[in-house]
């Protein structure tokens, strides 16, 4: 269980970090950056029973695939 609060812990934070970077610097690496970041925090939340979390990452993760697969509109 250790291990997959450490995921947690650096997936949430890393997605702080991978706004801002997304923000400021370059939107389009940072949907994939954010992807992974997204499903390390998966199976903690998944052993915790935490299903609204985990319907939410999934959602927020295919939404910010199909944006990193067909491009942001208004970054070309």
């Amino acid at each position: 269980m250790q291990r997959l609060i450490l995921l947690r812990q650096i997936g949430n934070w890393g997605l702080i970090v991978n706004t801002l970077y997304g923000q400021f610097f370059n939107i389009e690496s940072s949907l994939y950056i954010g992807l992974a970041l997204s499903m390390i925090s998966i199976p903690f939340y998944a052993k915790t029973k935490m299903w609204d979390t985990v319907v939410f990452i999934a959602f927020m993760t295919t939404i910010n695939l199909l944006s990193a697969i067909h491009g942001v509109p208004g970054c070309k």
